[in-house]
């Protein structure tokens, strides 16, 4: 299993309480590169980023040498 986690120091405050916002998600390992782009775009969404009509993708390099 693979964990994508944010963890805020800060959190918020609601009538007075201070509440952490922990972000975590988690995907099976023998999720393939589609699936754990769709699942980390997810993960940023729930973090709080505004991603309108944006995705995630993995360009790969291959002067890497």
């Amino acid at each position: 299993m693979k964990k994508f986690i944010i963890k805020d120091s800060l959190g918020f405050r609601q009538f007075g309480e201070v509440f952490e916002e922990d972000v975590e998600f988690s995907i099976p390992s023998h999720s393939n590169l589609e699936q754990v782009c769709e699942s980390f775009t997810l993960f940023l969404k729930a973090c709080g980023y505004n991603l309108d009509g944006q995705y995630i993708t993995i360009n790969f390099h291959d002067d890497l040498k």
